[in-house]
């Protein structure tokens, strides 16, 4: 839940950073009332800091190699993916008076209604700081990891699960390899091992 949590927020960090923007420059102008700005300011430190560093945790204990094993049989990265949640979603919150103690009021009951909504759903956002930090999403066909002798016993055909991976590694054209992941939701799966075949197998 507290990923789920940290990773809404931090989907949202150019608008942070805007409204981070507004607010010094407000008090730069001299406002009458600077208590908005400030308090703006202080909650977008704190909670960037706490989101980030919980994330930052997260993904390190991820990478710990763990969970299900599978071999690609085929993906494809959803290159628009992060674009279309900035556009979507990110772009018409910039329409609230960040600066005015109603409109960071209004502001906060949408943006907490949406949250209620991406946590009820477990929505995963695919987001501009997830790509900063070299991560993309690729939507992929996986096999069940067997090993030979389990290929021996059971000769049928494979069963294909499509799951939405999110990797640093590059899974485009990389049929056969055998990735471990670790469930963000029931769409999207963290990968925390890739290991390319050997040739000869």
């Amino acid at each position: 839940m507290i990923f789920e949590i940290s990773i809404y927020y931090l989907s949202c960090l150019p608008l942070w950073l805007s409204i981070f923007f507004i607010d010094v420059v407000s008090l730069c102008r001299g406002t009458e009332h600077g208590w908005t700005e400030w308090l703006s300011i202080d909650a977008i430190l704190l909670a960037t800091a706490m989101c980030g560093i919980y994330t930052y945790l997260w993904i390190k204990g991820a990478e710990t190699p763990a969970g299900e094993k599978y071999i690609i049989d085929k993906a494809k990265e959803e290159r628009f993916a992060a674009v279309e949640f900035m556009m979507s979603y990110v772009f018409p919150l910039f329409a609230f008076e960040f600066t005015q103690w109603d409109g960071v009021v209004l502001f906060l009951i949408f943006f907490g209604c949406f949250g209620f909504l991406v946590h009820r759903h477990r929505i995963f956002s695919t987001n501009p700081v997830m790509e900063l930090l070299g991560y993309r999403v690729y939507e992929c066909d996986l096999k069940l990891y067997k090993s030979a002798a389990d290929k021996e016993k059971n000769k049928g055909q494979p069963v294909i699960f499509k799951k939405s991976i999110v990797s640093r590694h590059e899974l485009d054209g990389m049929p056969g390899c055998m990735i471990r992941t670790k469930i963000i939701n029931n769409d999207y799966q963290f990968e925390t091992e890739f290991t390319v075949p050997d040739s000869e197998e």
